[in-house]
């Protein structure tokens, strides 16, 4: 369960440096890179999930309209 864990963890920090690496040469998609940057801090701890939920949902217009 742990190598799982782990396994997942290095998945998400590759697919994040790749979505930044595409968003940097090609497009701005600042949602899909918060969503990846949010599931890397649910594995790591859920205080910096919540947050990234919270902010997930500022940029995404919740609060603002």
């Amino acid at each position: 369960m742990v190598f799982l864990k782990v396994a997942l963890l290095v998945f998400v920090w590759l697919a994040g440096a790749r979505v930044r690496f595409l968003s940097f040469y090609t497009f701005s998609s600042p949602k899909l890179t918060g969503l990846l940057y949010y599931f890397r801090s649910l594995l790591l701890s859920p205080t910096l999930a919540f947050i990234g939920s919270f902010c997930l949902f500022v940029e995404g217009g919740g609060l603002i309209r």
